[in-house]
């Protein structure tokens, strides 16, 4: 009796031609949120962004690597060492996603930019430098074209106007939350962004001062804020909960009156960091060892947001009160 073929699964990701923006990266099929849909290494990488170490780099690849480099434009360029330092500096995966470096990716460098990503980079450890993971931070349709976040922290908060800057004068986002067609639609998500960006600041002021009890209000509004946008922010989301879970621990130290859910905001932010993976759970466990050897000075929020001496000196005599 012949045996029945078994249906190959669809290839999570496809490249796709379209009319006025080249090949761009779709879902080949519907993707659940934290899937992982491909890992990529470059086919262009450098430590150095000088114009001689770009080209010397390109080089040395074979020629079949050169022609997936070149492939990234379709504008045409008589002078091929142009075309790649034109490519290098429009489509490169900088250092904050690549490991150390930046490169160039056959796949990867085709993502374009969302203010609602629906996909989520994080570099791979081992020997294959710049290697990147590409998972899905949200739902994704077959046919839909992945989306990341390109914008530096903050940004993704600032005004339309203020957010297309970043990336140049010329630069037009097309992305579903840019293009949103209603205008009460448009005008709610706007003022979202402004309510999150106005408790960041709050965040860190309060931060800076060591006041750490009004620091984590603040930064618990902004996760709330957060919220209401859903899985549009889903990967700041993850960032401001463990961002929530470190202030806990902090205004507990400092105000142990007052009654602080540490633990519901602890495993609120293991289980959202478990959503997308490795990379962001060893993010969760470094705060939980830092917890546990109470060394509190260590937590990125205090890195991130401690402008001044203050907090730290604050952080400092509360842990010596503690001993």
């Amino acid at each position: 009796m012949p045996q029945k073929k078994r249906n190959k699964a669809a290839p999570a990701y496809r490249l796709q031609d379209t009319p006025d923006k080249g090949k761009v990266v779709v879902a080949g099929r519907n993707i659940k949120q934290g899937t992982v849909i491909f890992e990529e290494s470059p086919i262009l990488y450098t430590s150095d962004i000088t114009d001689e170490d770009i080209l010397e780099q390109f080089n040395k690849l074979n020629l079949k690597d050169k022609d997936k480099v070149l492939s990234l434009s379709t504008i045409p360029e008589e002078d091929p060492s142009k075309k790649v330092l034109s490519l290098f500096r429009r489509r490169n995966i900088n250092k904050s996603k690549c490991k150390g470096g930046q490169a160039l990716y056959f796949v990867l460098s085709r993502v374009k930019h969302s203010c609602g990503a629906n996909i989520i980079l994080s570099p791979v450890g081992g020997k294959s430098v710049g290697k990147i993971e590409i998972r899905a931070c949200r739902d994704i349709k077959k046919g839909d074209e992945l989306r990341a976040d390109y914008l530096p922290g903050i940004n993704l908060f600032e005004p339309k106007r203020e957010r297309t800057k970043v990336f140049g004068e010329r630069f037009l986002c097309d992305c579903p939350v840019c293009l949103l067609p209603e205008k009460t639609e448009s005008e709610t998500n706007e003022k979202i962004r402004k309510n999150i960006k106005e408790h960041y600041r709050n965040t860190s002021i309060y931060m800076t001062l060591g006041d750490f009890l009004q620091a984590l209000d603040h930064c618990k509004a902004m996760l709330a804020e957060m919220e209401l946008l859903g899985d549009e922010v889903f990967p700041k989301r993850v960032s401001v909960s463990l961002e929530c879970w470190q202030l806990a621990v902090l205004a507990n130290l400092q105000r142990p009156e007052v009654d602080i859910d540490v633990e519901i905001l602890r495993e609120k932010a293991r289980q959202l960091c478990c959503v997308l993976g490795k990379a962001q759970l060893s993010k969760w466990e470094r705060t939980d060892e830092i917890v546990q050897k109470g060394n509190f000075v260590e937590f990125d929020t205090v890195k991130l947001r401690s402008s001044g001496p203050w907090a730290v000196q604050i952080i400092e005599n509360l842990t010596q009160a503690k001993v």
